[in-house]
């Protein structure tokens, strides 16, 4: 029921931006313009047909603002339409101190779980990273806009909220939690030593002004004497971009870092400067939870070949947003602008397969743990929950393994 309510409402949203473009200039329209004009007359059409022959009595201004919140659902998995309600519920939430520790993502019309914040209500809750969220207080959130549902998990310090998970292959049978929003400090960075000389530096978020927090431990391993470093992006997230920026310089010493484009304004363009923080050998391990700005310093480090990055293919979500007010107390939430890697390709794509940062080294193969993610895939409730981990743990291990054995080998990566 919900593709099909989605099928039909990016039908109508192909025309409607067409009718919002076109519709003052109906009588001038030209010869060249012939196929806008057939394809107006289309949407005319759909729509009268919707009013006149749908089996229930259908609201014109429902009908209508269904088809915008369509057009904006069709641009990306962020941009959204919302009304005056709906924004003033965002703005209400966007201030309440009370949280659950989740990090989710739009992921192929629901929302997926990318991370789970250290010592947050979510962490003691069997929640796991990758589950697909279904319901929120036992409603469903797949037809909530991205930004709304995060607003949902939002609220008062000590209230409670009850999230429904699907996972494995039990869509019947959601798994349950019910946790109390609390004050959750989001855990930025740790570090410790491998191997006598090979520095580990676990990156959880690149968030605003984190930049200095993520400093100090680097310093603190070079202080021990670390002359390798693996950086760890697995599940990594935030918005923090100028950080990553800055991040991303410490380890270069010339070379494009990244773009960010927009028609709004001039392509900015941004570069390494010399001064470095450490020049030693690095690895970079990323996954399918490394998004945001993470991805602008795993993109940096492997272009410019000053890193090799291990693992699986990067989300695809360095992009920002911001609000545009509508009419009549409505906004459109809207994507303004797109990180790119140094070669100028997008980071976000439409296209799953076309979006990311994809890794040096697929790694580990495919074939490996495939049998227990297999039967992950096919389990179900806590069958599917214990393969889930063990596969999930077994291709953590494999990946900082390979890091550390690129690190241990005689052949050395230059500075770029």
């Amino acid at each position: 029921m919900l593709k099909k309510r989605n099928i039909v409402i990016s039908v109508l949203s192909s025309f409607i931006i067409l009718y919002i473009l076109v519709g003052s200039f109906l009588f001038k329209v030209k010869a060249s313009e012939k196929k806008t004009y057939e394809a107006l007359k289309t949407f005319q059409r759909v729509y009268q047909i919707a009013i006149d022959e749908y089996v229930d009595p259908v609201n014109p201004n429902k009908l209508i603002m269904g088809s915008l919140k369509g057009l904006l659902e069709s641009v990306d998995g962020y941009s959204a339409y919302f009304t005056e309600k709906e924004y003033e519920f965002i703005l209400n939430k966007k201030n309440k101190p009370g949280n659950v520790g989740i990090i989710i993502s739009p992921h192929m019309g629901y929302y997926k779980i990318m991370a789970i914040i250290p010592d947050s209500p979510a962490s003691k809750s069997g929640l796991l990273v990758g589950d697909t969220i279904a319901e929120i207080n036992n409603k469903g959130i797949s037809e909530n806009d991205y930004l709304y549902a995060k607003s949902i998990l939002k609220g008062d310090v000590g209230t409670k909220i009850k999230i429904g998970v699907q996972r494995g292959s039990d869509e019947d049978d959601l798994f349950e939690v019910n946790l109390t929003r609390a004050i959750v400090k989001p855990k930025i960075v740790s570090s410790k030593i491998l191997n006598g000389n090979i520095g580990y530096l676990k990156i959880y978020a690149i968030l605003p002004n984190s930049k200095n927090i993520i400093k100090k431990e680097l310093l603190k391993l070079k202080q021990k004497g670390i002359n390798k470093l693996i950086i760890d992006l697995r599940e990594s997230y935030g918005n923090g971009y100028n950080d990553a920026v800055s991040i991303s310089n410490w380890f270069l010493k010339k070379g494009t870092i990244t773009f960010l484009k927009g028609k709004s304004f001039a392509e900015k363009k941004f570069t390494a400067t010399p001064d470095t923080l450490f020049d030693g050998k690095v690895v970079t391990i990323i996954n399918s939870t490394t998004w945001q700005a993470p991805e602008i310093l795993a993109a940096s480090l492997k272009e410019n070949k000053r890193a090799e990055v291990i693992g699986f293919k990067t989300f695809g979500g360095a992009s920002i947003q911001k609000f545009f007010p509508a009419d009549a107390g409505n906004h459109i939430y809207l994507t303004y602008g797109v990180y790119c890697a140094p070669d100028g390709k997008s980071i976000v794509s439409k296209k799953y397969r076309n979006s990311g940062i994809r890794p040096n080294l697929k790694y580990p193969p495919e074939e490996f743990a495939m049998d227990l993610y297999s039967k992950y895939i096919l389990g179900k409730g806590e069958v599917a929950v214990k393969y889930y981990k063990e596969y999930k743990k077994k291709v953590y291990e494999k990946q900082l393994q390979k890091a550390i054995e690129i690190l241990s080998s005689t052949k050395q990566k230059k500075a770029a």
